[in-house]
């Protein structure tokens, strides 16, 4: 899953994306006879995930606050950045923080 998760970030931030126009309707559900072999994702997963597409929350994120399965959620995200809705930001690993240079009583310590 590692290798699929990235921090998704909306490419049209402001206003009703028009799903529709860009055929995202039509691929929701997979129930239509389409014989596409893309994990099936609903209308709310799409939603979620361009709900939360700021930079900030990963494709994992979205999973686990959606609580909807996270083939579902990497689905939907694929079909968003194909729709240029989204853009790929990579997940980078966090770096630990430095030791603290000030003790408990404010001072700083050399």
């Amino acid at each position: 899953m590692m290798e699929t998760d990235f921090y998704p970030h909306s490419l049209a931030p402001y206003g009703e994306p028009q799903l529709g126009r860009r055929g995202l309707y039509k691929a929701i559900g997979g129930g239509d006879g389409d014989a596409s072999p893309r994990p099936a994702f609903d209308q709310m997963t799409l939603l979620w995930v361009l709900n939360l597409a700021d930079g900030t929350h990963s494709l994992m994120d979205i999973a686990q606050r959606s609580g909807k399965p996270f083939p579902a959620v990497a689905a939907a995200a694929e079909a968003l950045t194909l729709a240029k809705l989204i853009a790929r930001e990579p997940v980078q690993s966090v770096p630990m923080p430095a030791a603290s240079s000030v003790s408990p009583d404010g001072t700083s310590v050399q």
